[in-house]
């Protein structure tokens, strides 16, 4: 038993070990970043989730939840109520666009952001 705790907790150890901070491979033009504009509360709702849309319609399938910040296509027109985003996994993605609002950081709100691909692939944003 001991033998088989202390396998697991190295194993962990390594995998922490191992883990690497993402970083910026290259910038997205063309995306710029955006923030969820509903409460806490909505949030921490995870039996309603705010869900990204395969097309823009209410009744389209879902696709990914969505995050609190958002990469939206610049000139992008809105359809039928919806804004085109671009998914964590770099897919395209719509959702209400009543759900945006202008990205800021709260402590810094003159901080820019950059949406970019990150070092393992996935769409990430850069605040500097």
């Amino acid at each position: 038993m001991r033998k088989t705790l202390f396998a697991a907790a190295l194993s962990a150890v390594s995998f922490i070990g191992s883990a690497h901070a993402l970083t910026v491979k290259q910038y997205l033009p063309g995306y710029r970043c955006m923030m969820l504009n509903v409460s806490h509360e909505q949030m921490m709702d995870f039996a309603h989730p705010v869900m990204f849309k395969a097309s823009p319609d209410d009744g389209a399938s879902n696709a990914l939840t969505a995050t609190p910040q958002v990469a939206v296509k610049i000139g992008a027109p809105n359809v039928n109520g919806f804004t085109e985003v671009l998914q964590m996994n770099g897919k395209p993605a719509w959702i209400r666009s009543g759900l945006l609002a202008p990205f800021y950081l709260k402590d810094a709100p003159q901080t820019p952001c950059k949406v970019a691909v990150m070092s393992d692939g996935s769409v990430g944003f850069s605040h500097h």
